[in-house]
């Protein structure tokens, strides 16, 4: 079965284009920077929290947010205990940020 690429690229059957997302995927993520924005996705995006919410539009809202991660790291056939470590390693850096941004800020009012 073949697929038109609405890019105006000749058309590719559904499996090649399969396989050029998913190189694509892995051109834009396994580098630094691409990690650093990854860990920032999967923290911004309700990777390994909870999703729910009273509201169910919220939840939906949330889980979709998830969902758009997760396919991008089983694109990359990222494992899940690995996302884990990704997870606590980026909230760790994020954490000290904040600590020091706050210590800057009560600096700056002391002044």
């Amino acid at each position: 079965m073949t697929k038109t690429v609405e890019s105006g690229k000749v058309a590719k059957t559904d499996h090649e284009e399969l396989v050029r997302v998913i190189k694509l995927h892995k051109k834009v993520f396994q580098n630094p920077a691409g990690e650093e924005l990854l860990d920032f996705l999967m923290l911004d995006n309700n990777v390994l929290t909870g999703t729910f919410e009273p509201d169910p539009h919220i939840m939906a809202f949330k889980e979709g947010q998830r969902s758009v991660i997760m396919s991008i790291l089983e694109r990359m056939d990222i494992p899940m205990h690995t996302v884990r470590k990704m997870i606590e390693s980026a909230k760790d850096e994020y954490a000290e940020e904040d600590e020091e941004q706050e210590e800057n800020k009560k600096s700056f009012l002391d002044l």
